[in-house]
């Protein structure tokens, strides 16, 4: 029986370092908040206040002539919380196919606080209101934090990788071990980290901690292999490419660029992994529409499999479509 790739453990992980801690109040000092989130909290009252400043005069307007009188002034349902109020509320308060209990909720509770005093209502609006503005600031604010913040895969390839790693493992400490794809993602992204920054070893352990969640990732087989190649394990390298290749219907459902970058890291020595796995890299690009990038990859495959010929009908039938003045070659010669 085959062992497998993943039954091939290093005899020793990678510990990570711990961080250095950061510095906190002396003993007897409150602690302190730091100025940029006291000033984001102060930026966010005065977009509340605003908005109650602006809006307060309506706190005295009376009962509107609109759709006040069928809703409040005739309507003696929502006047209350006992069971007969609870019960409309849920299942007689329907109005032109609009069911909003929880609406109703807060009028009822509304009238139990200020009774029929038009202001009060009011009041709880304007209140939602200036909640509401807080709340839009606080994800305006996130979410602009969120698009300067550089990204870790950015971090990476400028050769941050400390801080890539802190990344990855902050986002991996929040996922729950129900959701192992997602856990698989992160670990991936940290086994690309350490392949970067020299560390095949390590990167190994993670892309096989990665694979035992997600078998199924080609790039993670990819990435594997190539660690295995470079440490002199060829045939376990060839197992976990053929492995990617095997996997080739579901090359779809991962991102395209995991898998290209993958792919460009497997040295073209390995010949017949390079030229299989370029191949499946060309349909998967046919299949998202991008023929000059997947020509690209069938002329690689026809280049390292010359007497291919599926790589090389495929690579003729865009060629004529895409680039038609060059020819492909597909003359048979030795693998090297």
């Amino acid at each position: 029986m085959t062992s497998s790739v993943l039954d091939r453990r290093p005899a020793k992980a990678a510990t990570a370092l711990p961080s250095s801690p950061q510095p906190g109040p002396l003993p007897g000092e409150p602690p302190t908040v730091a100025p940029s989130e006291r000033l984001f909290w102060i930026l966010g009252a005065v977009v509340a206040l605003v908005t109650l400043a602006v809006f307060l005069p309506s706190v005295r307007n009376g009962w509107v002539n609109w759709d006040d009188a069928d809703n409040f002034l005739g309507n003696p349902h929502f006047r209350g919380l006992g069971w007969s109020n609870i019960r409309w509320i849920f299942s007689g308060s329907v109005q032109d196919a609009h069911w909003i209990p929880l609406t109703w909720l807060t009028l009822s509770l509304d009238y139990v606080i200020w009774g029929m005093n038009p202001a009060g209502y009011h009041l709880t609006s304007l209140l939602i209101h200036s909640v509401n503005a807080l709340l839009c600031y606080v994800l305006a604010y996130r979410e602009r934090a969120a698009e300067t913040e550089p990204r870790s895969d950015i971090l990476t390839e400028a050769g941050r990788f400390d801080e890539a790693q802190a990344h990855f493992e902050r986002s991996l400490a929040r996922v729950p071990p129900d959701l192992p794809a997602l856990r698989a993602q992160f670990l991936f992204h940290l086994g690309i980290v350490e392949q970067r920054r020299g560390r095949p070893a390590d990167a190994g352990v993670r892309f096989r901690e990665e694979l035992r969640l997600d078998p199924q990732h080609p790039a993670g087989w990819i990435r594997l292999g190539v660690i295995l190649w470079a440490r002199g394990q060829r045939e376990e390298a060839t197992r976990a490419w053929a492995e990617a290749v095997s996997l080739a219907p579901r090359w779809g459902a991962y991102q395209l660029w995991e898998i290209r970058l993958a792919v460009s890291e497997v040295p073209e020595v390995a010949a017949v992994a390079r030229g299989r796995l370029a191949f499946n890299l060309g349909a998967l690009l046919e299949q998202y529409r991008q023929p000059g990038q997947a020509l690209e990859q069938y002329r690689g495959a026809v280049a390292l499999l010359p007497d291919d010929l599926t790589a090389c009908g495929r690579a003729k039938r865009l060629s004529a479509a895409v680039a038609p003045g060059e020819a492909v070659a597909c003359a048979p010669r030795g693998r090297p």
